[in-house]
């Protein structure tokens, strides 16, 4: 009979970090992360009933805000310069634009 009485990692160290939700917002999660360490990730609001897009950088969570006339928005990816990918649109309609920030 075999029994695991242990294991051992020889990796490396790693921080969790428990990043906050924004005002307002339930259900968050991490989406994407880069080699600076910026963290892209979104939470339903109950106010708007729609998505907030964020970005945790340098211990700060900044909302992303909507495009004109959206109430719902989605980060999906973020590269080594903070450039962030996502859509954004309204939660009735579904409607969705691209977007692209410039750090």
């Amino acid at each position: 009979m075999l029994r695991c009485v242990g294991w051992a990692w020889a990796g490396p160290a790693y921080t969790v970090t428990v990043i906050p939700s924004l005002p307002g917002d339930v259900l968050g999660g991490a989406g994407a992360l880069n080699n600076v360490g910026q963290v892209i990730g979104g939470a339903h609001n109950l106010t708007t009933g729609g998505e907030d897009a964020c970005l945790w950088s340098g211990g700060t969570l900044t909302n992303l805000g909507y495009l004109p006339g959206g109430n719902s928005c989605t980060a999906n990816a973020i590269n080594d310069s903070g450039q962030i990918v996502g859509y954004g649109g309204t939660s009735e309609t579904g409607g969705r634009s691209s977007t692209r920030t410039a750090p």
